[in-house]
Order: structure tokens, then C-alpha cells, then sequence
């Protein structure tokens, strides 16, 4: 019998090394291009990456049993270059991570107090959010001439089988 567990450490693995592919491609881009506004849905690529980031770890911090009040949004602003971004970006998804492995299938099904929705359905909402964005993030990068990729799960799957 299959148990949620593995399926949402796949998922989630998939969902941070599909942002990390992204990732590579932002690196390199200079500074102006990585900030510059766009009139798309929230604005620029850096918009969108602080975005990902915020809401990965405003959901951690509800699904840790954390109050809301004690997350505070991140701000474009407060990421000047991608470097910084970056380095966040690996912080988070290092959190993320980590906390999936120390949940069990029942702590998975379970609804943290505070909060209206089971750790497995707001994990499995950041992966469905990431390809969202990801997918907005590609265009923009497409935009600019730069190469983009498929972020089909079954790729990533294809990826690490023998």
C-alpha cells in the first residue's frame, strides 16, 4: 500500500530542483534584467522569486504550528540581486525539506491548529503554486531570449530512473 509520505517527498524534491533549474537560468542575467518590472502579473522575475519564496515559507511557518503573525512577507526590495535571492531561496527549500522528512503519513494528515487544511494539501498547493509561477518566470525569461525547459513531472521522474 502506498502511503502519502513518499509521494510528497517526490513531489516536494521535484518542486525545489525545478525551482533550482529555474535558478540556474536567472543567474545569468545581469542585475538590471533579474529586477526589471513588467506589467505581467506581479512584475518582474525578481517579483516572482520573492514571491515563491514567501509564500513557501509563510506556509512552513503555519504547518510548523507557528502563529501568522510571526511570519513577516518578504519584500522585492529587500532582494537587490539574484545572489541574495538565491541564497534565500536555498535557505528555504533546505526548511522545506527538512520538515517533510521529520512527518510521518499521520502528521501529514493532520490539520495544524490555526490552520483550516491537512500538511499534505498545503504541500501539495506549494508544488501546484511553484509550476504556476514557474511557468510565468519562463515566459518572462523567454521574453528576454533566454533558454527556458520543460517542468513536467514525469521528466523528473524519467531523470532518475536507472
Amino acid at each position: 500500500m502506498l502511503t502519502a509520505k513518499p509521494v510528497l517527498t517526490e513531489m516536494i524534491a521535484y518542486h525545489y530542483a525545478m525551482n533550482e533549474r529555474l535558478y540556474q537560468q536567472l543567474a545569468l542575467l545581469d542585475t538590471a534584467t533579474f529586477v526589471r518590472e513588467d506589467d505581467y502579473s506581479i512584475g518582474s522575475l525578481r517579483n516572482h522569486m520573492v514571491h515563491l519564496l514567501s509564500v513557501d515559507a509563510a506556509w512552513l511557518n503555519g504547518l510548523q504550528g507557528h502563529p501568522r503573525d510571526r511570519f513577516a512577507w518578504l519584500q522585492p526590495a529587500d532582494f537587490a540581486t539574484f545572489a541574495v535571492a538565491h541564497a534565500y531561496a536555498q535557505h528555504v527549500s533546505l526548511q522545506v525539506q527538512q520538515a517533510v522528512d521529520t512527518w510521518d503519513d499521520a502528521d501529514l494528515a493532520m490539520v495544524v491548529p490555526g490552520m483550516r487544511e491537512t500538511r499534505w494539501q498545503v504541500l501539495v498547493h506549494l508544488v501546484t503554486h511553484g509550476v504556476d509561477h514557474r511557468a510565468q518566470m519562463l515566459a518572462l525569461l523567454h521574453a528576454v531570449q533566454m533558454p527556458t525547459f520543460p517542468q513536467d513531472f514525469i521528466l523528473h521522474v524519467w531523470e532518475k530512473l536507472p
